[in-house]
């Protein structure tokens, strides 16, 4: 458990839930003012402190009170809050013959800490000859300097922006148990600059749930072996916990979030998989009647893209340079790309793996598919098209792919399936699937250029256009027996929809570059300028709710001079 006195470190049961040093600053102050250290709370009047409505629906609210008498110095910090809280949890839960032990151990802890603290004679001698004069320290890194807030809460000027009030209200999903805060609590920022080491979150709304802190409530028949998985910089670990299902609803701002890549991606795969954008691309350079290469309707293509370029929404793109071929009847030339792009897509990543050797069968491929996410895959259309042949894109495409940090999980998405397209020709009995597997996902692009006050959208597309199913494309792409891990992640290929308006890419918007693409204020596009940035959205709505994605956004940075 951590210390109750908020500082980030790990406390310790028989020191009033604090750490060391915290317990010794407290014992000096106790010494100082010539009292021992006070009893802890009792789990009981810890309960009362909050009200706490249970499954079956039955409610008890107590106000706890102060004792009249209390000096100024032994009134409850936000400390005690905190540890109410966590306390409270875990005396709250279902089996009452651990609520029952919790009672007497509290008191030993009690009597056990009070003669701990007591002071010997030598040292409230050495207190009285020696006063020392209390000075304040931030309470998160006990700086001397710069502090601000009351002198049991001082916080120096650079932890004050990591921590957040919340005075909300947690649910927490299988138990249903409503905790309300009769405080206002410090709770530190997920993934703030407190605590910089990665950590799992969740989204709700705007707020994240920091799974990290809350690992210990998930205690049923499915986590309570796998809580560890929580602490883990991103969820490879958990990926390979099968069977693991959630819910949750919890609250706590992210406004000092600093989001990352969701996993460490091993591998990743970029496939071919929306009719319309390859009839459409067809018809651009080979005309309508060769629209679709003779494979297509057979099989997912696909190609390995580069895993190490794959980047989290948020993170600027850098114009790329290299060879291209303006002029057919003219050398190759080297420069800046003059012709970026963006590609709507969404992208999975891989759950539980699968042993070398040992192909995938469709019938289990929804087991190995763990959540979506947005994805954008930069291409530089001018390099690509010198480059492609024979072998298919390469510097055109590692440029840069971004995706969305949030991973939404099949679960979620289940409410939304639709019925999988009619293909024909029917295509071989290994990738034949009966089951639903196509999600009606509304997904949007927009670009705010420099200059603009808000995004104008350009695309507005679904999901459910997509001619190969994502379990198909998994079934495919392990069917020679290539061995796919956790983390692994596999993308769509640019989403267009058959009207216009629902085109993925700026080469089908543009159409190759023909005509523009208008932004209002008097701006337009063909491709993509320096300082434009990309937003990408999406979400499945419900009746009355939605399941949002969140946002994949990149802002275009000019391209190096002298690369």
């Amino acid at each position: 458990m951590l210390c109750s006195t908020g500082c980030g470190f790990y406390g310790n049961p028989r020191t009033n839930g604090m750490c060391s040093v915290c317990y010794k600053e407290h014992l000096q102050r106790q010494n100082s003012n010539g009292r021992i250290s006070p009893p802890a709370a009792s789990v009981s009047s810890i309960t009362e402190s909050l009200p706490v409505q249970c499954t079956e629906g039955s409610t008890q609210e107590t106000q706890s009170t102060l004792d009249s008498t209390s000096t100024p110095s032994m009134q409850p910090s936000p400390v005690s809050s905190q540890s109410l809280l966590t306390e409270s949890v875990a005396s709250s839960q279902p089996d009452s013959t651990a609520v029952d032990k919790t009672v007497p151990e509290t008191e030993e802890l009690q009597a056990s800490v009070s003669e701990n603290a007591e002071p010997t004679p030598e040292e409230q001698d050495k207190s009285l000859d020696k006063p020392k004069q209390k000075k304040n320290r931030c309470f998160m890194c006990r700086k001397k300097v710069g502090l601000t807030g009351s002198a049991s809460r001082a916080v120096c000027n650079s932890c004050a922006g990591v921590w957040v009030i919340c005075d909300n209200i947690l649910e927490l999903g299988q138990t249903h148990r409503i905790f309300e805060y009769k405080h206002k609590l410090l709770f530190p920022s997920p993934l703030a600059a407190l605590q910089p080491r990665h950590r799992l979150g969740v989204a709700i709304g705007d707020q994240i749930l920091d799974l990290s802190v809350i690992k210990h409530l998930f205690n049923g028949p499915a986590l309570a072996k796998h809580q560890h998985v929580f602490d883990q910089a991103r969820f490879a670990s958990f990926l390979r916990a099968e069977g693991i299902i959630f819910h949750f609803r919890a609250f706590v701002p992210q406004a000092s979030a600093t989001m990352h890549l969701p996993a460490h991606i091993g591998d990743y795969t970029d496939f071919y998989s929306s009719r319309q954008h390859a009839t459409n691309v067809g018809i651009m350079f080979r005309g309508k009647e060769n629209a679709l290469m003779p494979n297509w309707l057979h099989l997912p293509v696909g190609y390995h893209g580069r895993a190490s370029s794959v980047v989290v929404s948020g993170t600027p793109i850098r114009r790329p340079v290299g060879q291209m071929k303006p002029d057919n009847d003219k050398p190759p030339v080297f420069g800046a790309c003059k012709r970026l792009d963006i590609e709507l897509e969404m992208a999975f990543f891989v759950g539980p793996g699968n042993k070398y050797g040992e192909p995938i069968p469709i019938s289990k491929a929804h087991e190995h598919i763990f959540g979506m996410v947005l994805m954008n895959d930069w291409s530089a259309r001018d390099i690509q098209k010198w480059e492609y042949v024979p072998l298919g894109p390469f510097l055109s495409k590692s440029l840069g792919t971004t995706i969305s940090p949030w991973v939404v999980t099949m679960e979620a998405l289940m409410p939304f399936v639709l019925p999988n397209p009619v293909q024909d020709p029917k295509p071989l009995p290994y990738l034949q699937d009966k089951e639903p597997y196509t999600f009606d996902i509304n997904l949007f692009v927009a670009i705010k250029g420099e200059g603009m006050n808000t995004p104008t959208t350009i695309c507005r597309s679904n999901f459910k256009h997509m001619y190969w199913t994502m379990k198909q494309q998994l079934a495919h792409h392990s069917i020679n027996g290539c061995n796919l891990r956790p983390g692994d992640l596999l993308a769509s290929g640019t989403i267009s929809g058959p009207e216009p308006e629902s085109f993925g890419s700026m080469l089908e918007l543009s159409w190759n570059g023909t005509k523009e693409i208008p932004l209002g204020s008097g701006q337009s596009r063909k491709f993509l300028q320096d300082g434009d940035e990309i937003i990408l959205t999406g979400y499945c709505q419900g009746n009355g709710f939605r399941v949002g994605f969140g946002q994949c956004s990149g802002k275009i940075l000019p391209a190096l001079s002298n690369p």
